[in-house]
């Protein structure tokens, strides 16, 4: 199957993933198929057993190589994710990811083991160091709009309804930096009050 015209991004979401499946295996996989175009890997871990909750979220650095990646995935020419399911991330770019990591789990967690993994031309780089260099305010702060909204809905039992309609009619909402997106219009909403009171 081709790659579906909603992905007009760079960051894709992949379920199922082995339980076995390490950040570094992982990052060897990518490496393979990818080369050096992708800077962000996430893998998130349950905080009692420390093994992978079967997700995993992946930024390339161009949209190319994200529906290559995409296709690639989807036709299981991946033999050690043959039974990953891939779609487009809710959260798209690294920017974005990193705000969206440190608005959920706080600054000194992108440190943590089990933390993101940030790349620069296929090297790691420190992740707080990439936060402050790639993550301006209003991105942050958008960030935490967006959780806010999120939680808000969740407690309502709007956000399982909202987010299988969205699926159903492939208008699945993407957060990036751009006019139209999810983000300016959270920004649009800003807050007043500072950043750094809610890190």
């Amino acid at each position: 199957a081709s790659c579906p015209k909603s992905l007009d991004g760079t960051t894709l979401m992949l379920q199922r993933v082995p339980a076995s499946m390490s950040l570094h295996m992982l990052q060897d996989v990518f490496h393979r198929i990818a080369q050096s175009k992708f800077d962000f890997i996430y893998l998130p871990h349950h905080c009692r057993t420390q093994t992978n909750i079967h997700l995993a979220f992946v930024n390339f650095t161009d949209k190319d190589t994200a529906r290559k990646v995409y296709d690639l995935l989807r036709s299981r020419g991946v033999r050690s994710l043959s039974n990953v399911r891939v779609s487009p991330a809710d959260v798209q770019g690294l920017p974005c990811n990193l705000a969206y990591f440190v608005a959920r789990f706080g600054l000194e967690a992108l440190q943590e083991p089990n933390g993101p993994l940030i790349l620069q031309d296929g090297q790691r780089v420190n992740p707080q160091e990439a936060f402050a260099r790639l993550v301006p305010p209003e991105v942050l702060e958008s960030a935490f709009c967006m959780l806010r909204g999120w939680h808000q809905m969740a407690t309502r039992g709007e956000l399982s309804e909202w987010y299988g309609t969205a699926r159903k009619r492939h208008q699945k909402v993407f957060w990036t930096i751009s006019s139209n997106s999810f983000l300016s219009q959270a920004s649009s909403r800003r807050r007043t009050h500072a950043i750094a009171d809610s890190v």
